[in-house]
């Protein structure tokens, strides 16, 4: 063959007689069927969810320029996309289109990634409410502000499910464990002066529940039993 006198039609007629070779090649998983004077593919491919269908549609300067795709509109088949209007290919693959791709690929590509959208899709509905906000919150917010939420409602529900025990000390006289020693400490801090609360008098017996944590700890009492007291 001379490349030197090809012209647009002969490399757009031996690209179709390529397709068709493919087409016909292809066998039951993806059906397809060149219509409309080889200007339009219609195509059909089961999925876990039924049939889905569709039309690759050829312009004049294939393969120059990417078909589109229309999907079956009677059938929601990707709530995520809009599938009322034709469809760069590329929207619908996993890679991006190059002019080397045959249109058997190019539905293979779809066919795959309908498949993972409806998959994940299907698996977002099961889910309880929860976790379809969880979903949603997710897909909307910045990946730090998430993890931050999470991490601050795991520690609200460990600190629910630690609190419905006991604690150490309950029921045990003279002292009666931590949950005393911290009620204790806000006493003693909300009404003593600062510098009398490391320094042993009878309004603070350093043998019971004296404070051994540094002064941060000590005005963090103070501000729980201020505000306790309000």
């Amino acid at each position: 063959m001379d490349f030197n006198n090809l012209t647009r039609e002969d490399i757009v007629n031996s690209r179709l007689a390529k397709e068709k070779a493919a087409v016909n090649k292809e066998g039951g998983a993806i059906r397809a069927v060149f219509i409309d004077n080889n200007h339009k593919l219609k195509f059909s491919f089961d999925s876990n969810f039924g049939e889905i269908e569709g039309v690759l549609n050829l312009t004049e300067l294939y393969p120059f320029i990417q078909p589109t795709v229309t999907l079956d509109t009677k059938r929601k088949v990707i709530p995520l996309v809009d599938i009322s209007r034709p469809l760069n290919v590329e929207k619908l693959m996993r890679r991006k289109w190059v002019p080397s791709l045959l249109l058997t690929d190019i539905l293979a590509e779809i066919r795959d990634n309908l498949n993972d959208k409806l998959i994940e899709e299907s698996a977002v509905q099961k889910k309880s409410a929860l976790f379809t906000l969880v979903h949603i919150l997710t897909s909307v917010l910045p990946p730090p502000v998430y993890f931050f939420g999470f991490a601050c409602a795991l520690g609200l529900l460990v600190r629910a499910l630690v609190g419905l025990g006991g604690y150490s000390g309950a029921g045990d006289p003279p002292q009666f464990g931590d949950f005393e020693a911290h009620r204790h400490w806000m006493e003693l801090t909300y009404n003593l002066d600062p510098r009398e609360w490391y320094t042993p008098s009878p309004q603070n017996d350093p043998l019971y529940w004296r404070i051994d944590y540094p002064p941060v700890a000590a005005y963090l009492s103070y501000f729980f039993g201020a505000l306790m007291n309000q």
